[in-house]
């Protein structure tokens, strides 16, 4: 709920600042997204298009503005959302109608039904293309790029390409991001998801709930990388990594950070009163006491993690081992400036507290 409300919250927004554009370039898409505005699709809220839309808004962004509307269009349009409108682009942009990449297009013309879309695409050398989608139960079918998705437990994990990605004002970000997605990547994926069923079960419910959209970093010698981009809900990135166990603590990681991320939308952590500055171990920095929270937060997590796999049998207890500790002195020092911090509201309390209790609880 919190998700699909916020998702039409930012798509007025950004409606209403670029309307005389958006009518111009896509003279019936507003027509078409208004019945969603007010209620339909309520599913409707896990997309890049929402974060697209926040940085257009907070940057000024003058050049993608239908491009994103579009994006949201093929968004709901695939939930469900009937409708008919075309949009022409500044430049080549990929959209997405389901689990489908459609081709790079410089305009589009789309038809359709809660069961059947004709979409018929144009690049920027005027290279026509059609296509009749259906759809198959959640599944949209048809002859384009099918983006691989992590399906494992009832996840519904989609793994982006570069040129699936728009994240403006991240260029550096998404020059990182692999041009292609490796099948055995794929299989880590897989693999990472069954540590996290077979040792610990209670995070199923909590990756499948807040991740939904990936991209993968270039892997790098020194370390792995894992990332949230705030108001980009649902859309984690990660480091290439041959091994699963890794890729299935970065998952429990980033959901940490996509919950904290979504109860923010409701209210702050703390309410502004606590102008100190905390030494955070992880990033060998002085951070302000939300930052410690959600340091704390995410690696709180991490080491349940780590202490389930270890009490239920994994057999990679060595790691389980050097991680505790690695992550035992640092939440020791992250919890002390939340101890009885009276700067912190209701949100920051339900927070963290819980959390101190079950690394109480899962010794």
């Amino acid at each position: 709920m919190v998700a699909a409300e916020y998702g039409r919250g930012i798509a007025r927004a950004f409606l209403d600042r670029h309307r005389g554009r958006i009518e111009r370039d896509a003279p019936r898409l507003r027509s078409v997204l208004d019945p969603w505005l007010e209620g339909a699709v309520p599913e409707a809220g896990w997309d890049l298009c929402f974060g697209d839309a926040y940085r257009s808004i907070h940057i000024g962004e003058t050049g993608y503005d239908t491009c994103i509307a579009a994006s949201m269009a093929t968004h709901v349009g695939a939930l469900g959302l009937p409708g008919a409108w075309e949009a022409r682009f500044q430049t080549p942009v990929r959209l997405r109608w389901g689990r489908l990449l459609l081709p790079a297009c410089t305009s589009i013309a789309v038809e359709s039904d809660s069961a059947t879309a004709a979409i018929t695409t144009f690049g920027d050398d005027r290279t026509r293309t059609q296509l009749i989608v259906t759809r198959d139960g959640d599944e949209w079918c048809g002859d384009a790029d099918r983006i691989p998705t992590v399906t494992r437990c009832g996840l519904r994990l989609s793994v982006l390409s570069r040129d699936a990605l728009l994240l403006r004002d991240f260029d550096d970000l998404v020059a990182k991001a692999l041009p292609t997605i490796d099948l055995r990547m794929m299989g880590i994926f897989d693999a990472a998801v069954e540590i996290i069923e077979r040792y610990t079960p209670m995070y199923i419910p909590w990756v499948r709930r807040a991740l939904h959209n990936v991209f993968i970093l270039y892997p790098r010698t020194d370390t792995i990388e894992s990332g949230s981009v705030e108001h980009y809900l649902g859309l984690i990135h990660l480091s290439a990594h041959a091994q699963p166990l890794p890729i299935a603590e970065l998952l429990v990681h980033e959901a940490a950070h996509q919950h904290m991320n979504l109860l923010t939308k409701l209210g702050p952590v703390d309410d502004g009163s606590d102008h100190n500055t905390y030494y955070s171990p992880p990033v060998d920095k002085q951070r302000r006491i939300s930052l410690i929270m959600a340091a704390y937060h995410a690696f709180s997590n991490v080491l349940l993690f780590y202490r389930l796999c270890r009490r239920n049998g994994i057999a990679e207890r060595r790691e389980c081992d050097r991680q505790e500790g690695i992550l035992r002195p640092w939440l020791e020092q992250l919890q002390a400036p939340l101890e009885g911090n009276p700067a912190l509201t209701d949100i920051g309390r339900a927070l963290w507290l819980p959390l101190r209790s079950q690394l109480q609880t899962i010794a």
